[in-house]
């Protein structure tokens, strides 16, 4: 089970003020958010319903799911790129906020939760459970393609690399028509990407992207 751990940041200027900043991290929740995003957390919360994104925190460090449901006994969770529910379940006094906007680079979206939320995270963990099943008979094919590299004979997307500096670290990220598709954490050596972008992409060194 994955877990996507986010960092606090420092954001001048955030939607609306009392919203609190973070760096997200980690594969769990990347259908939905990318490593490298600013999420806005709203820590004056006195309701949590199913489908909303929270910030909890854990011996790990803070992780960001989604909640699957509310039960008397503590919140169950999941990452949106999860194929099960969290372990454990997150008690109250482990919640840090409800997280309401996301900076995707472009633009700061409203993060959906509630019943739309849910409705739409199911649909993705019933669309992963039906993959998975197909996956055996499958993965050897698209494993063959990404080894090869095959795809690029036929595909050559206009990849953009835009190398970032912070005060968290370095990070790279990878672009397709303004829009982040992938991420490189020199820190880590890790390569968090898109499919089927994954297809294409290699990390820094061996990419063809145009450096910025």
């Amino acid at each position: 089970m994955t877990q996507s751990l986010v960092l606090p940041d420092t954001q001048p200027d955030t939607p609306p003020s009392q919203l609190q900043p973070f760096r997200y991290r980690g594969p769990s929740m990347r259908s939905t958010f990318t490593p490298g995003q600013v999420l806005f957390v709203d820590p004056e919360i006195c309701e949590i319903k199913a489908g909303d994104v929270i910030l909890f925190r854990t011996e790990q460090g803070n992780v960001v799911h989604r909640v699957r449901e509310v039960t008397p006994q503590g919140i169950r969770t999941r990452g949106d790129n999860n194929p099960r529910d969290d372990d454990d379940l997150v008690q109250w006094s482990q919640v840090l906020g409800r997280v309401e906007h996301v900076d995707t680079g472009d633009e700061i979206q409203l993060v959906t939760g509630g019943s739309r939320g849910l409705l739409r995270a199911d649909f993705r963990w019933t669309t992963w459970s039906l993959f998975n099943r197909l996956r055996p008979g499958l993965g050897w094919l698209y494993r063959l393609l990404k080894v090869k590299r095959i795809v690029l004979c036929f595909w050559h997307p206009k990849i953009v690399q835009l190398a970032l500096k912070s005060e968290l670290g370095e990070m790279t990220k990878y672009l397709v028509n303004g829009k982040t598709v992938a991420t490189w954490d020199p820190q880590t050596r890790q390569l968090t990407c898109r499919k089927p972008y994954d297809l294409v992409i290699q990390p820094p060194q061996e990419s063809q992207g145009i450096q910025l």
